[in-house]
């Protein structure tokens, strides 16, 4: 869709961090998000939509140019659009880092924060990890709600992990919840996966 009236594109504090992080181990990051944030500025919003955020927020790969080996060696921004002539960047990660730290669903100042979801294989102990959400900002009589599922990325489901999904309710006065990923462990070492 392409928009006669450009499209604003912000970045939250999150994302600047982020590129100004990953800018000193890749010095061409600016130059390989560009093109994205042109067509994002023209209206062409690119990327797969990532559903349960009660948002439209979708993820698009660019190519690290710093990086000459397949597709592990991109970076995927996550952004939202918040109307269609205001976009806003919330997440850019490389893909070894991908998921890590955090991931921001706007609700006025509300911030969910993901834990670490990459893992050894080898140091899950009992088949099972659990995964922490944190929410922030929230005002303390406001009940939030938030779906989840898991996805492949280097990890595949039914052979590494069984896919799961659900809801994520914080009542008023509650900012952690987990759920847990049932992992399969298996004889071949295969590294972190996410």
């Amino acid at each position: 869709m392409l928009s006669e009236t450009p499209v604003i594109v912000n970045f939250t504090d999150n994302f600047q961090q982020k590129i100004r992080s990953l800018s000193k181990k890749y010095r061409h990051i600016r130059t390989d998000i560009q093109p994205i944030i042109e067509e994002l500025q023209s209206g062409n919003f690119l990327g797969d939509q990532i559903a349960g955020t009660g948002y439209t927020v979708l993820k698009v790969r660019v190519r690290n140019s710093d990086i000459q080996k397949g597709k592990s060696s991109g970076y995927q921004i996550i952004y939202q659009i918040e109307s269609p002539t205001n976009v806003l960047l919330l997440l850019i990660n490389n893909n070894n880092n991908l998921y890590r730290g955090i991931v921001e669903v706007v609700n006025g100042a509300s911030t969910l924060s993901v834990g670490n979801v990459s893992i050894d294989e080898e140091a899950v102990i009992n088949g099972k990890i659990t995964v922490t959400v944190t929410l922030t900002g929230l005002r303390p009589d406001k009940t939030f709600t938030v779906d989840y599922s898991t996805a492949d990325v280097t990890a595949t489901a039914g052979q590494d992990y069984t896919a799961t999904n659900g809801t994520l309710t914080f009542n008023p006065g509650e900012s952690v919840k987990t759920f847990t990923i049932d992992i399969n462990n298996d004889t071949v070492y295969e590294g972190n996966e996410t």
